[in-house]
């Protein structure tokens, strides 16, 4: 087996209905006349759907004025972990006037709620979850809100994990580098002056090891709330939000424009610098070693990961005492990690086979000066 087209990990918690943990739960928050009232709420709500969830959809979900767009087309979209355990998505954009006497325009939020077994059965993928949710929601839902709604049934042949994005394609690289080593690190960041969040972060969730992908929660399109608090907020913040959100909230600024470095002796910079080298040399190799690490878990596994990899990369043009460093390098070293074990093995006979192959020559070269 090559483990570095293995596929999937262990399961992690699977918080899904018992009836059946591939279901996507909706509701629907925004603000309408009904015989109950006016004002931003959730207005119809499939019945998987726990008060909990419901209410802290109710406080995370943007309100009047909260898309950082005010254009009829503005969209926005965020994904977290609610406290119930189960992850959430807010899709949500501009649907014609508000119908209050405090004007502007109405937001209408789709919010998909799912499980950890769902989750995992797309490879972690949220673009993937949120484009079959956007598949089931009947046409009219945003001009005309259901009074009802029910569970999304998703099969396994729509969970078939697929590639989140071509990572070999980014052009200047270093900008979502920095950012990965954030992301990495689960650190809250408002993102300024990013083009295309959506893409940008299509590609740094497939420079991610899923692992760490299930826990990332993001938004962009949002303006930045206290109650709406993410990983990565991509967001132009004017200067007294920034202030604001450093000051009292603990949230680090990264301007897209300027960088800050990161530093390769970081929990994560080993496999940051990995990615760096892939994008370098084209995304097939790095896509392949990407999905066998949908299997690493912690940071120690992730780091060992990067380096083996960096090193079975070498080992083909290494000279005979390189091949034997990075054969005793990982001579005593052991790993319960399956991936970690598979290419630990796999370094080892690549290193002895490049030994094997070097050392006649060394030894005709030296019967040659003699």
């Amino acid at each position: 087996m090559d483990y570095r087209s293995a596929v999937m990990g262990r399961p992690l918690r699977a918080t899904g209905t018992k009836a059946n943990p591939l279901a996507i739960e909706q509701a629907i928050y925004t603000s309408i006349r009904t015989p109950l009232g006016t004002g931003y709420r959730i207005v119809s709500a499939s019945s998987g759907l726990t008060t909990a969830e419901q209410q802290e959809i109710n406080r995370r979900a943007p309100s009047h004025g909260m898309l950082s767009d005010d254009g009829e087309e503005a969209t926005g979209f965020a994904c977290f972990r609610l406290e119930s355990g189960r992850h959430c998505m807010l899709d949500s954009c501009h649907a014609g006037l508000e119908q209050t006497a405090r004007g502007g325009r109405r937001v209408h939020t789709h919010a998909f709620v799912f499980s950890d077994t769902l989750y995992e059965r797309s490879g972690f993928n949220p673009f993937l979850v949120m484009e079959i949710g956007r598949q089931e929601v009947p046409a009219n839902t945003i001009s005309k809100p259901p009074k009802t709604l029910r569970a999304i049934d998703a099969s396994p042949d729509q969970l078939a994990p697929r590639g989140i994005a071509d990572v070999g394609s980014v052009e200047d690289a270093y900008p979502l580098l920095s950012l990965l080593a954030r992301a990495l690190e689960q650190e809250d960041h408002i993102v300024l002056n990013a083009a295309a969040p959506e893409a940008l972060l299509r590609m740094l969730l497939a420079a991610m090891p899923a692992v760490l992908r299930n826990e990332l929660s993001f938004s962009w399109g949002m303006r930045c709330s206290p109650e709406r608090k993410f990983h990565l907020t991509f967001y132009d913040a004017t200067p007294a939000e920034c202030e604001l959100y450093t000051n009292d909230h603990q949230v680090g600024i990264f301007d897209w424009t300027q960088p800050p470095a990161w530093s390769a002796e970081s929990t994560y910079g080993p496999w940051v610098n990995y990615v760096q080298s892939e994008l370098r040399l084209g995304s097939n190799g790095y896509r392949s070693l990407a999905t066998a690490l949908n299997m690493i878990e912690g940071s120690h596994t992730i780091t060992l990961a990067a380096r083996l990899a960096a090193d079975m990369r070498g080992l083909d043009e290494a000279t005979l005492e390189q091949a034997k460093r990075t054969l005793e390098r990982y001579q005593s070293i052991q790993s319960e990690n399956r991936v970690v074990r598979g290419l630990l093995d796999e370094v080892r006979g690549m290193a002895q086979e490049r030994i094997d192959l070097l050392e006649p020559e060394s030894d005709e070269a030296t019967d040659a000066e003699s």
